[in-house]
């Protein structure tokens, strides 16, 4: 059970890692696109850019979990649990 666990850790530091890899990345594509274009244009590049992370984490959370995670699964990916599907014990549906 603790190799089991110790599995846990390592795929829960994995993935937090990736995501702060990703997260930096989005401020270094802000520089390049900040340094490539007029001296005006700063606030909507960086305004596209949270845009852009807002809209990944949004998509993330109503499909991508359900993918990674859902169950049942087939081995590859997961089938169910997408936030789009609702509870099926949900009183107001």
């Amino acid at each position: 059970m603790e190799e089991a666990n110790g599995d846990h850790a390592d795929d829960a530091t994995w993935v937090l890692t990736s995501s702060f890899v990703i997260l930096t990345m989005q401020s270094g594509f802000a520089m390049l696109e900040m340094g490539t274009c007029s001296k005006g244009n700063d606030v909507n590049i960086m305004l596209k850019n949270v845009f852009d992370v807002v809209c990944g984490a949004l998509a993330y959370y109503m499909v991508g979990y359900g993918i990674s995670y859902g169950s049942p699964s087939n081995g590859f990916m997961g089938l169910g649990d997408y936030f789009v599907d609702g509870d099926p014990e949900d009183p107001l549906k």
